[in-house]
């Protein structure tokens, strides 16, 4: 039986079995204040192990390291959408898992590689349909 989430905590169940129950979560954003937002909001989310990143190489080692973790679905929230060539390229050679990339940047125009958007405001719901989307991607497509 799985726990009651604590008080005010959103369960992030998954309906695939064959992944793993947690998400790995990479907030990665340039600016502190917008990482630290989001930071917070996901921190009511359980089931989820959040990790951070303020620069585009920091970013790019974190997808790397990754690697080690292949049944876990990956979602990478990038508030910078000029790190995004780069992490494209990268994606391409991934053997194990590619993340699934949702765009947090306030700016309106993101890069078409990104599998989905999230608006800074978003609310608790906006973000479950978020995972449930990214496991179901990442259980087809996940591993190149």
């Amino acid at each position: 039986t799985q726990a009651a989430p604590p008080s005010g905590g959103y369960a992030a169940t998954s309906s695939s079995s064959a992944l793993s129950s947690k998400v790995e979560v990479l907030v990665a954003d340039d600016e502190m204040i917008c990482r630290l937002s989001i930071i917070a909001k996901l921190s009511n989310f359980d089931d989820l192990e959040v990790d951070e990143s303020d620069d585009q190489e920091t970013t790019l080692e974190k997808i790397a390291e990754g690697q080690s973790k292949p049944g876990q679905p990956f979602m990478l929230l990038l508030g910078n959408p000029l790190w995004m060539d780069s992490i494209f390229n990268q994606q391409s050679k991934l053997k194990e898992r590619a993340p699934f990339i949702v765009n947090t940047s306030m700016v309106k125009h993101g890069h078409a590689s990104c599998h989905a958007a999230l608006k800074p405001d978003f609310k608790p719901h906006e973000f479950e349909e978020l995972i449930e989307k990214a496991r179901m991607w990442f259980s087809k497509k996940g591993t190149p």
